[in-house]
């Protein structure tokens, strides 16, 4: 056996070995970790928009107008997202207003009431009238036909008028289908009137009549394209004139909220001429109190909440929100292209 001197002592070299082996022996025996765990996560938004995270929008419009443009923000977390918004605009702000509403659902179903018999005016027949909220617009129904159509056919022809009022006291401006106001063009033409300053006294009233001379832009405006006559983009408007063409008397008037505002004070007045009895409605209103003419003196109004900000908004888990963002672009808007920017900001608001 082979030995080696250490300390001045013959030390079989075995027995080095055997020590050294015992020695890492000693440190190997007690474990510092059992296992590993590893984790590779993606991970995805919570909070979307139009279910990304960009959304786009165009506009080509004149200024002075408003517009409601329609999206859905949804919370795909399963905590609550607070929330709120902030915009830019290029070239400048000046001019330009946006806010981020929702809808809140308005909806009504009224009955015109009122209107004075006389011998040569036949009596007031309640019509019924429906209300609307479609998200981006707000749509009346006039029923003002029997439930089931005359046997025989008249010359007899239905008249609405829906005037939208924004402070409740005065008219902004009101939908009808001329009923002869306005010979320029065919009776039953559903037209745009503004109320404002006349031209013959210097007063105020409709802009309803042309004689055929002089302006005629600030009278009755076409809600569709007619004749050359440039119509409106932000009403629509059906339902024919003459009883033989439009039975039950139905009409719509649909109006885009970016004309109208967060709340607006609406009313309305019917008539039918020379229908058959019983058809013949000697003109009713809602409110009841309503008062129509050319001067305006007093007159009810229906109020009518449509929206509220969601400028700040906390969405709930998994919470989907119908909103829209509205522009509203000033008369005197410097003609350009504006490219507005919103974000979605995380919450709280500052």
């Amino acid at each position: 056996m082979k030995h080696v001197k250490m300390f001045g002592k013959s030390v079989p070299l075995i027995a080095i070995v055997l020590i050294s082996v015992l020695a890492v022996g000693t440190f190997a025996a007690v474990l510092s970790q059992y296992a590993t765990v590893e984790m590779t996560a993606t991970m995805t938004q919570s909070v979307l928009i139009d279910k990304d995270t960009f959304a786009f929008d165009t506009v080509d419009g004149i200024a002075g107008h408003g517009f409601t443009l329609h999206h859905v923000l949804e919370n795909k977390g399963g905590a609550q997202a607070p929330i709120y918004f902030d915009w830019s605009a290029l070239p400048d702000e000046d001019g330009l207003t946006v806010k981020y509403l929702r809808s809140l659902g308005y909806g009504k179903t009224i009955t015109t009431a009122g209107g004075t018999i006389t011998p040569t005016s036949p009596a007031p027949v309640p019509v019924a009238v429906t209300v609307e909220d479609l998200g981006c617009q707000i749509k009346w129904t006039f029923d003002m036909g029997p439930d089931t159509p005359s046997e025989i056919p008249s010359d007899g022809h239905w008249v609405y008028s829906l005037s939208i009022s924004f402070d409740g006291v005065w008219p902004a401006f009101q939908i009808h289908n001329n009923d002869g106001v306005d010979h320029g063009i065919p009776f039953g033409t559903h037209v745009y009137s503004a109320w404002g300053p006349t031209v013959d006294d210097g007063g105020w009233g409709w802009h309803t009549g042309w004689d055929g001379t002089g302006k005629r832009t600030a009278n009755n405006i076409p809600v569709d394209d007619f004749e050359g006559l440039e119509g409106l983009d932000w009403v629509t408007c059906t339902g024919e004139y003459k009883e033989a063409d439009n039975r039950y008397g139905i009409y719509t008037v649909t109006i885009d909220k970016g004309m109208l505002a967060e709340d607006f004070y609406w009313a309305v007045t019917t008539y039918g001429n020379g229908l058959n009895t019983p058809n013949s409605n000697g003109g009713s209103q809602y409110p009841a109190t309503f008062s129509w003419g050319p001067s305006w003196t007093t007159g009810d109004w229906s109020h009518a909440e449509i929206s509220e900000s969601i400028d700040p908004y906390t969405m709930l888990p998994y919470e989907v929100l119908d909103f829209y963002i509205w522009y509203v672009f000033e008369t005197a808007l410097v003609p350009d292209t504006y490219t507005i920017t919103s974000t979605v900001k995380v919450g709280p608001a500052p």
